[in-house]
């Protein structure tokens, strides 16, 4: 399997455009969240939010690059399922928490809309069963006229009350291998994105059968934040 390198400029250029609408989430997010964590190991405000935007929103903004880059080859494709003429897509985030990547994906397609014609139409679900946490991203929601569809309610739950399913899954940190084969088998009907890091090759040989039941891999994408180094694997339903 062929491993595609990020480029950091394309990173950078989302970074520009979206500065604005990011600095709004950074300031919501430091006045709503308990950063227990972060609070014993750093006093200063500013020190603060450079480290939630390194750990947390560089991460989104590759994913949404990703994304971008999995819907435009689908797309192409001749027996793509994404309808190149409705162009209407759904994207769900799976246990948002405070809406990463699930918020700052929807603030940076906001903006990318805006710049392409005839663009396709992604619709995001950001599932969340925290009532406060999904306080927050109403707040937000409302804050950043963001088109999003906020879910109050336990991912497993939802599955079985609404069963929709979605073209885009993606879940950060919420459930491990194998159990996101087990979660995103029953959402996805396209495309499922796990974020990792560098011992991801060692968990797809070991759950290699049960993976192999439901998805193949798309493709893979290398990425580095920080001096550290990422995976994204995106897998394609079967």
């Amino acid at each position: 399997m062929i491993i595609e390198k990020i480029n950091k400029n394309i990173i950078n250029l989302f970074e520009i455009e979206n500065k604005k609408y990011l600095d709004i989430f950074l300031e919501n997010y430091l006045e709503f969240n308990n950063l227990k964590e972060i609070d014993n190991k750093i006093d200063n405000k500013n020190d603060k939010i450079t480290y939630i935007y390194n750990t947390l929103v560089l991460d989104s903004i590759v994913q949404f690059y990703i994304i971008i880059k999995t819907i435009e080859a689908n797309i192409k494709q001749e027996n793509n399922i994404i309808n190149d003429k409705s162009r209407d897509i759904n994207l769900v985030d799976i246990g948002t928490g405070f809406g990463i990547p699930g918020i700052i994906l929807a603030i940076l397609y906001k903006t990318y809309k805006s710049k392409k014609q005839n663009s396709f139409n992604l619709n995001f679900y950001l599932i969340e069963s925290n009532k406060r946490k999904c306080e927050f991203l109403n707040k937000l929601k409302s804050e950043l006229d963001l088109e999003i569809n906020i879910v109050n309610m336990d991912c497993k739950e939802y599955i079985r009350k609404i069963n929709k399913k979605f073209e885009l899954v993606i879940s950060r940190a919420v459930f491990k291998m194998p159990t996101i084969i087990d979660i995103y088998k029953k959402y996805s009907n396209l495309f499922a994105f796990w974020l990792y890091s560098q011992n991801y090759q060692e968990l797809l040989e070991k759950y290699k059968t049960k993976i192999e039941l439901y998805f193949n891999i798309f493709k893979i994408y290398e990425y580095e934040i920080n001096n550290n180094i990422y995976y994204t694997v995106v897998f394609l339903r079967k």
